[in-house]
Order: structure tokens, then C-alpha cells, then sequence
């Protein structure tokens, strides 16, 4: 881990653009250093690559609901 950190979501406004989170939950960090985030009321789950500007989103982002393709106010990721 590097001491100097930059800011790479939130620290902005609220919102559901690839830079904003709307009340994150839960983050997890996986062996490639790949941080997700639990986007919770942006229905979603966020993916940073390491050295990414900006996130992807990986699961819903969808509205919420019920279908394959959207998530309902995710609280954890593992």
C-alpha cells in the first residue's frame, strides 16, 4: 500500500456518475487490488482498477429492482 493516497470517488457531491457514490456501504479488495464498492442507493456495485480514474460498474446500476440486470440498495460484496 502506498501512504500517499489520492481520492478517487466522493470527496465531490453525491451522485451516479462514474466519480460518485450515493451512500457507500461496503467495499471489497480482491487479489488483482481491484476495490469494489457497494454503491447502496445507486443500486449498484462499482469496480476501481488499480490506477483508474474513474469506476465501472459490474452489477446493476439499473434502477432498482428485482430483474437480472438490477440490484436492490446492496449492502455488502464479497
Amino acid at each position: 500500500w502506498n501512504q500517499n493516497a489520492i481520492t478517487v470517488a466522493g470527496g465531490h457531491e453525491q451522485g451516479s456518475r462514474s466519480n460518485l457514490l450515493k451512500y457507500p456501504y461496503d467495499l471489497f479488495i480482491d487479489n488483482r487490488n481491484d476495490l469494489y464498492v457497494a454503491d447502496r442507493s445507486n443500486h449498484r456495485i462499482q469496480k476501481w482498477s488499480m490506477g483508474a480514474k474513474e469506476a465501472q460498474t459490474v452489477a446493476g446500476g439499473n434502477r432498482e429492482g428485482s430483474s437480472a440486470n438490477q440490484l436492490w440498495y446492496p449492502s455488502s460484496i464479497y
